[in-house]
């Protein structure tokens, strides 16, 4: 996705939101930025405290 593209969902999206850019690093680059990667998704995680409880119905 072009960034632009997901800097317009992003604006468009409610809060809780935050965009991770990763510069310069394309489809296939992930495991070159596999610290940082694991980092944002644990963060992503420990952000959750509770908000969505799984079969809720939406």
């Amino acid at each position: 996705m072009p960034l632009s593209h997901a800097q317009t969902l992003c604006e468009a999206a409610r809060q809780p939101k935050r965009l991770e850019v990763f510069a310069g690093l394309g489809h296939n680059d992930l495991l070159s930025a596999r610290e940082r990667y694991v980092q944002v998704v644990k963060r992503w995680i420990g952000d959750q405290d509770g908000r969505a409880t799984p079969g809720a119905g939406g």
